[in-house]
């Protein structure tokens, strides 16, 4: 009964100790509480990104140095070689031809189409060479080529078939060395030939020709070592094995530079 006594008398003043505090409390502060207690704290919503348009990305800026195009003069025409060899071919001036390395220059470009004369020759098709190569090449096949093709086979040569001579690369198609003669309209690819008796002739080794056709190739062979200084065939490598490369090598501190007859 004591401890109910107690127990009542507690509580009762903790309620007028609560109370107290509540008179004590100004209309102001309890105004504030009352509206701290209804205020409702919003609960926040994702970000939709349309309403916020990204921007559009910067290009970086252009770093690399514009292509420059280095033009190679062109020496000037040889017109005295081009009024010689109209006399003994027909041929055509040629514009000079455009290549990705400057060094690749014909002094003086020309198209050979063909020998002139009783027994002519014709050439392939768009042959590109310099015209003191193709002076050399177009003598050399409308007499001693004749004169061979006669002895050996009994007829006459009515068409050579070859490369496009032109052609600006280096030796043997490598990626580095020396530049081809070729790069110079200064060289020539023989393929075959054709005769007036309906047959022809692929160049390859003698040993798997006629016996016939195998005398008049190496004939051929000996007399362009005469007039040409690089003579390669079949047997001189694997690059060559079917067919002759002639040209007429430069050298610019000798005149009459060496010879390669293989």
């Amino acid at each position: 009964m004591f401890i109910r006594l107690i127990i009542a008398i507690l509580i009762s003043g903790l309620s007028s100790s609560v109370a107290s505090k509540e008179v004590a409390a100004g209309p102001v502060e309890r105004e504030l509480r009352l509206r701290a207690a209804d205020v409702t704290i919003p609960v926040q919503r994702p970000v939709d990104k349309r309403e916020f348009p990204s921007l559009p990305k910067l290009k970086k800026a252009e770093t690399s140095a514009p292509e420059i195009t280095v033009e190679t003069p062109q020496p000037a025409f040889d017109e005295a070689c081009f009024v010689k060899l109209s006399k003994t071919a027909f041929v055509s001036r040629a514009s000079p031809p455009i290549s990705k390395d400057p060094q690749c220059v014909i002094p003086s470009p020309v198209i050979l189409h063909r020998t002139l004369g009783g027994r002519s020759v014709k050439f392939t098709d768009g042959l590109l060479l310099d015209c003191n190569f193709a002076r050399q090449y177009a003598g050399f096949s409308s007499t001693t080529l004749q004169k061979l093709a006669k002895k050996h086979l009994n007829a006459g040569v009515t068409e050579l078939h070859s490369g496009q001579g032109f052609v600006c690369r280096r030796r043997n198609n490598r990626s580095t060395g020396k530049l081809s003669e070729h790069a110079f309209g200064n060289a020539l690819d023989l393929l075959g030939f054709k005769f007036n008796d309906g047959s022809s002739l692929n160049i390859r080794k003698a040993v798997d020709m006629p016996a016939r056709q195998a005398d008049f190739f190496n004939s051929l062979r000996e007399a362009s070592c005469g007039a040409f200084t690089t003579v390669l065939g079949p047997g001189s490598n694997p690059a060559h094995a079917t067919h002759l490369h002639l040209d007429l090598g430069r050298s610019k501190e000798n005149p009459n530079p060496y010879r390669i007859c293989e």
